[in-house]
């Protein structure tokens, strides 16, 4: 016999390597013998499951284990050069390094953790292991110019420039002019040595310099410079000598003064890990969640693999294998689930022990099998039916199964409060059952059932019941209520008495076992219909009973009970008889949940009564004060009525949208008229008032009315507000319904009442503004008062003008003495003082504020501008359409629903003795839409004239303040009504709403249910089943409250006597919603019980079967591969994603929000085309004056990345260019 012996020449020891991508590396093991032998062991084949030779192929199944275990996957990520975006602090001290002067051209340790800003940030670049350069983006300048520190050159020769740092020697920020980092260290001012603790964060600069004129290179260390009172500057410090003596030390180097400490930096991985997860995500109405139900997702999923080669292709030492992972997490019958009960995770159902290709041979089969074991068997049961199924003889692992152990719930069973409306399980009996762990044997025993424990957001448990023959049939006994669970049969005999129970609940004995019959009921789709159908005595509504489209024309009633509204439908439902509680159930979908697509959606809510609101901003009507009368325009200023009121007004205010209005009457008498004229409700504030004080300003919220009370004649107004700094404030809450209630006066401060440079000459008086906002850093919770102008002159004529506005975000902006003024929360932040937004050569008549939160202004004789929250101009306009000669102009807003959509525009009204003109401005441009010509005079009373002193004729200002609708969400608005209070002369409604976010919702169907409980005061919203929101209204009172006295309208706005607002406004193809389908809408004159509610949520909701893994021995199974794919993860997960920003210290909630802003705006640039952002999260939590020809003052911008000398944006944090420090 030939031996041959191994030996290295005759032998080579292979490697496994991965040729489809070149940062996948596999593992090895490799071993020297005593004969020079080289062997190298794969890990991944360490201990291989089988092995088969077949048509060249050399075929390895793996061992069961996770997919990192043979595997590394680096990135192509390079180490260097790193950027930490951080603060600079002096180690244990309480300094912070701070960008400081007017060009930020000063280097100062004046900041502390309570006063960091964008001037506290800067970007340490770690260049290499041993060189760094430091920099910081000027956001105070209009580029926002990027500056390095750079040590000074403080002594320059005349022949060459160089350094000559001494002893307090400074480092400054100096504009560099060529923008670049050098490379080379000892000639370069911006590049440094470091040492750097990544753990700490503690890191010290150091810098060799040399040069003309000096002997040698020396070192020195950046650290704290002189103290000039508190403030500290940057220097160098020389350590040469120190060193050169031997006199250095740690602590003489490196101490508080020369040691900095970084915010702490993560860094992207270089190897990643390939580690497999089964995700479960939260499951809720956000059908593009991306959060993950930690208790449910497995991490370290383990899988067998089959690795190839072809062994006659072998190149060099190593040979090209391919790796595919086998389908370990499906079941026999190819499907996911997580009810295995043989394997560590339950979600992982097959184990693969044997390759079968035919015998070691170069032709074999054509195609690989893989033969695994497994044991379990799926059985669906299906929804709506009753599934009969065994459990087989082999039920290896188990001898019996409790029901509770089942999965069921897991899988998707439904629970409910009575059997009727739960999943049930049956027992088929046979005379020779003796199993005492099984439920009684009798037949008191009905089912067992999943109960939801009597808590809707409990856990459910599966109960037995039993009733009684000879009180109730089995038939009742499925359909009763939960009555009581009990532990055990035996102690609910013990402890209670059987013939005075019908039905009763035990906690579920139910066994499966080997051999046995048994039967499954899965709730479905037509099971709820039935339980629907059993709440029909409480149904009062069903459907829409009038069909019609924008004519008055009948529509034909829909067989599948879906209303479909596109701005030319509606619906009317007439004569609902019902007062107090009340439930309202249906499916809404919509074509965009994210733009405004509807006013009111459903319901009767003008003043009072419920209704379904979308965009609440509208502005159907003009109400305009004239004598003791007023006057109702559309918005076309066609003239729809005059109410005669009978009484001096001498303040006005218009309520949004549908709703009335409120007057003060010379008696220091509220009243508050509904859109007809007639009288709602009066409040009598005299006793509230002292003698001789006059009343000023009013203003409303959405609960709350604001009377702001001069205590001196007109005549001494002017004295009376330099004497004072606080205003009386009568404040009325309406949602207040105790007896005798009369309101209450506050005491507000005066906004700048020591500025004696704001101030004109004689003033107006004071005017209010209720808060829009929870709290501001200047007035709190309180309102605004501010004190403005009595006149300005234009061309001899006097102009009393809507000269006080409130912006989005809370802060105002009025005229006085000529000038705008405004809070600016960047500028007025550390003064909390005023700053003058826009001064002009000519007067300034007006101001107001649209939508977008841009200024509009009034000045001169016919000129409008229009500037953004940082006083930019945007446009400005001349109109030309401006009668000569006026006595008031007043610019106002329009936004309404046409047959277009959602529109808007500017309005300005200019009033001139005997007539004036109506002028409508484009929102973007400005330019003139149309001109509307005598369309009022001027009337004069003894309190308004006219247009004088109204802030606005159509209830705009106060809709947009408080029921602006930026996130378009969905609003359920109830109006309710003590009758039993006796503070007011009339009824007085209070609203209460619960708001609903549609930022998640999918376009389609989502069940929607509103549940008002009139004896206990609560009023709860759920979408989808799930409860989103409750409002608690006190109990007792509102059982008789009839908030259903008039029709219900779907699909358009309803207006008072029962018509419609298109018709009252004489516009037929405005108010209507659009894109929006209507389904199944009921409602109940008594409250669902949950389970009833949540049957209208499943009756048209796809109800998956409950899959059972049923046990069945571990039996062996053959897997064919017919083909194989390449192993990569997909292109598109999910077109979702979120961004949390983390880690900043950034506290300032103004200085977030630029940034978040500017973040969106770059993201469009960046992230591919099919990917939609979810939200931004900040850490973890969802987060100038102008005058007619420039500004006064810069206004801070936030930009990413903004090269100075090019003018490009840049996602990048490591790009180079701008100034230098």
């Amino acid at each position: 016999m030939d031996v041959f012996p191994f030996n290295t020449d005759n032998t080579k020891a292979l490697s496994a390597s991965y040729a489809h991508d070149e940062f996948v590396s596999i593992d090895k093991t490799t071993d020297f013998t005593e004969g020079l032998l080289t062997l190298i062991s794969n890990n991944i084949l360490s201990a291989a499951e089988d092995t088969t030779t077949n048509n060249y192929n050399k075929f390895f199944l793996t061992d069961f284990t996770t997919n990192d275990l043979g595997l590394t996957v680096n990135t192509n990520k390079s180490t260097y050069p790193k950027y930490i975006v951080t603060t600079l602090k002096l180690r244990d001290q309480n300094k912070y390094l701070h960008g400081a002067g007017t060009n930020r051209d000063i280097l100062q340790l004046s900041g502390t953790s309570t006063t960091l800003d964008a001037n506290s940030l800067f970007e340490v670049i770690l260049i290499d292991e041993q060189q760094c350069a430091i920099r910081q983006y000027d956001y105070n300048s209009n580029n926002s110019t990027l500056k390095y520190f750079t040590v000074a050159d403080v002594g320059v020769s005349t022949d060459w420039s160089m350094l000559t740092a001494a002893e307090d020697a400074i480092v400054l920020p100096v504009s560099a002019s060529d923008g670049n980092v050098a490379t080379t260290q000892d000639r370069d001012t911006q590049i440094f040595n470091y040492l750097y603790d990544e753990g700490s964060g503690y890191i010290s600069f150091f810098k060799t310099l040399s040069g003309h004129m000096r002997n040698a290179s020396t070192t020195w260390i950046l650290s704290a410079g002189k103290n000039s009172g508190a403030l500290h500057t940057l220097k160098l410090s020389q350590l040469s000598g120190a060193i050169a003596t031997g006199t250095a030390t740690n602590e003489t180097i490196l101490n508080d003064n020369t040691v900095f400490e970084l915010r702490k930096t993560s860094y992207a991985p270089t190897t990643l890990s390939l580690n497999d997860t089964w995700t479960s995500y939260v499951s809720g109405i956000n059908n593009y969640s991306l959060d993950k139900a930690l208790g449910k997702t497995i991490d370290d999923l383990k899988n067998n693999k089959i690795i190839t080669t072809t062994f006659n292709n072998i190149t060099a030492n190593n040979y090209d294998v391919d790796i595919l992972p086998l389908k370990n997490q499906l079941n026999a019958e190819g499907k996911g689930s997580k009810n295995n009960i043989f394997n560590e995770d339950i979600v992982t159902h097959r184990k693969y022990t044997k390759l079968h290709t035919g015998t070691n041979q170069e032709l074999g089969t054509h195609n690989v099998f893989a033969g695994y074991n497994t044991g379990t068997k799926e059985v669906s049961f299906h929804p709506d039916k009753l599934t009969y199924f065994h459990i087989p003889y082999t039920f290896s692992p188990y001898i019996r199964l409790s029901i509770h152990d089942s999965k069921f719930v897991d899988a998707g069973a439904i629970a409910g409060d009575r059997p009727a409306t739960s999943d049930k399980v049956f027992l088929k009996r046979t005379e020779d059952y003796k199993n005492n762990l099984m439920p009684q044997t009798d037949d008191s025993w009905v089912c067992s059932w999943l109960s939801g424990n009597g808590d809707i957001n409990g856990t459910s448990v599966w109960v037995d019941r039993y009733y009684n023959p000879s009180f109730l049939t089995k038939t009742a006994a499925l359909t009763s209520d939960l009555v009581q669970i009990i532990d055990d049969w035996s102690s609910f005999v013990v402890y209670l008495s059987a013939k005075d129970f019908s039905v009763f609940d035990v906690r579920s004995n139910l066994v499966f076992e080997a051999g046995t019959a048994y039967a499954y009921h899965h709730i479905g789709n037509n099971d709820s219909k039935t339980i629907i159908d059993k709440c029909s005595y409480k149904l009062i509504v069903d459907g829409i009973e009038e069909y019609k489209d924008a004519s008055g024309s009948l529509l034909d009633q829909p067989l599948d009970n879906s209303y479909e509204f596109n701005s030319n439908e509606y619906g009317v439902i007439k004569n609902v008889d019902n007062k107090g509680s009340f439930d309202l159930n249906f499916w809404m979908k919509c074509d965009d949940w994210t733009k405004p697509f509807g006013h009111q959606i459903l319901g009767n809510y003008i003043d009072n009564g419920f209704g379904v609101f979308n965009e609440e901003v509208i502005t159907p009507t003009f109400l305009i004060p004239k004598n003791t009368n007023v006057e109702a325009y559309n918005t076309d200023y066609v003239k729809l009525d005059t109410h005669t009121l009978g009484k001096n007004i001498r303040l006005f205010k218009k309520n949004p949208s549908t709703s009335g209005y409120y007057i003060l009457d010379d008696q220091w008498v509220i009243y508050e008229y509904d859109h007809d004229g007639v009288i709602k409700n009066k409040i009598d504030l005299s006793s509230r008032i002292a003698t001789g004080c006059l009343p000023s300003d009013m203003d409303i919220d959405e609960h709350n009315i604001y009377i702001c009370t001069l205590s001196t004649a007109n005549a001494a107004v002017n004295t009376d507000f330099n004497s004072r700094a606080e205003a009386n404030v009568v404040k009325y809450d309406l949602k207040n319904q105790d007896d005798n209630y009369l309101g209450e006066v506050i005491k507000v401060n005066l906004y700048e009442s020591n500025n004696n440079t704001m101030r004109g000459g004689a003033l107006s008086g004071l005017r209010i503004a209720a808060p829009n906002v929870s709290s501001h850093p200047l007035f709190g919770t309180n309102p605004i008062v501010v004190a403005v102008d009595y006149k300005t002159t234009v061309a001899g004529i006097s102009a009393i003008n809507n000269n006080f506005a409130v912006d989005n975000d809370g802060d105002p902006w009025f005229i006085a003495n000529n000038n705008i003024w405004t809070y600016d929360r960047a500028m007025s932040a550390s003064s909390l003082t005023v700053v003058r937004a826009l001064s002009s050569e000519e007067p300034i008549v007006g101001v107001n504020v649209d939508n977008s939160n841009n200024v509009w202004v009034l000045y001169g004789e016919q000129k409008v501008a229009k500037i953004d929250k940082d006083r930019n101009v945007l446009f400005t306009s001349s109109l030309t359409g401006t009668p000569s000669g006026f006595n008031s102009r007043n610019i106002d807003f329009v936004y309404e629903f046409d047959n277009t959509g959602y529109n808007g525009y500017a309005v300005v009204f200019n009033e001139v003795s005997g007539g004036g003109n109506f002028i409508k401005l484009n929102l973007d441009t400005g330019n003139v839409i149309d001109t509307v010509e005598d369309v009022y005079s001027l009337g004069q009373t003894d309190g308004l004239d006219s247009l004088s002193g109204v802030k606005s004729f159509n209830g705009y200002e106060t809709a947009r303040r408080f029921r602006r609708n930026d996130a378009n969400d969905l609003k359920f608005k109830i109006g309710v009504v003590n009758e039993y209070n006796t503070s007011t002369a009339t009824a007085a409604y209070s609203a209460h709403t619960l708001t609903f976010s549609t930022s998640g919702l999918d376009n389609s169907r989502h069940n929607f249910h509103i549940s008002f409980n009139a004896e206990q005061g609560s009023y709860k919203l759920y979408v989808d089943s799930l409860e989103q929101q409750t409002i608690s209204l006190g109990g007792t009172k509102f059982s008789f409250l009839p908030v259903f006295n008039s029709n219900l309208v779907v699909g358009t706005t309803p207006y008072i006597h029962n018509i419609l607002l298109d018709k009252y406004t004489k516009q037929p193809s405005f108010h209507k919603i659009a894109g929006v389908e209507l389904t199944n809408i009921k409602l109940y004159s008594k409250n669902l019980q949950y389970y009833e509610l949540k049957s209208h949520y499943r009756c048209l909701t796809n109800i998956e079967p409950v899959k059972f893994d049923m046990a069945i021995g571990n039996r062996n199974y053959i897997d064919e591969i017919e083909r194989t794919f390449k192993f990569k993860v997909p292109g598109r997960k999910s077109e979702f994603y979120n961004i949390d920003v983390r880690g900043s210290n950034i506290t300032d909630e103004s200085l977030k929000s630029k940034i978040v802003d500017k973040v969106i705006e770059h993201l469009g640039n960046i992230s591919p085309a099919y990917t939609k952002l979810n939200k931004v999260d900040w850490d973890g939590v969802t987060v100038n004056t102008l005058t007619l020809t420039g500004r006064e003052t810069a206004v801070e911008t936030i930009n990413l990345t903004t090269e100075s000398d090019t003018g490009t944006t840049s996602s990048s944090t490591g790009g180079g260019g701008g100034g230098s420090y």
